[in-house]
């Protein structure tokens, strides 16, 4: 998934990356309760993310998943470098989409890629820096 992810984004066609993630941007509408765009205090932001305040269970500081990054609170964590972070999530999720994998199928992956910030693979590819769990 990280190599594939790598790929994706080195070209850098969100048309390609949104149709991927499609089945993942369902399963954030359907976790969110409700439609994603327009509620909740949703917008359309930088790197193809739509940010949504609140709906979600967070992992750690927000969740992204698709194309939906969620945060606790809309104008919290909405610079370039975190969307720019959630955004390799987003390739990232793409990536395991184009490999026939599930959101339930990536979960797994993700969670066993380590379950701490720092020590998770996907945390560390999309620049742990920019992620907010600070620099070394």
């Amino acid at each position: 998934i990280l190599n594939r992810s790598a790929e994706l984004y080195a070209d850098y066609d969100l048309s390609e990356r949104a149709p991927l993630n499609s089945s993942f941007n369902v399963a954030a509408a359907v976790n969110a309760g409700k439609p994603v765009i327009g509620s909740n205090g949703c917008e359309s932001m930088s790197f193809g993310l739509t940010v949504c305040g609140g709906g979600w269970t967070h992992l750690r500081a927000g969740t992204t998943v698709g194309e939906v990054y969620f945060v606790d609170d809309l104008k919290k964590k909405t610079d370039d470098k975190r969307l720019w972070h959630e955004s390799v999530h987003a390739w990232q999720t793409a990536a395991a989409a184009d490999l026939g994998l599930t959101p339930a199928d990536y979960l797994v992956v993700y969670m066993a890629a380590g379950t701490e910030g720092r020590e998770n693979l996907f945390e560390q590819q999309a620049d742990l820096c920019w992620g907010g769990y600070g620099c070394e």
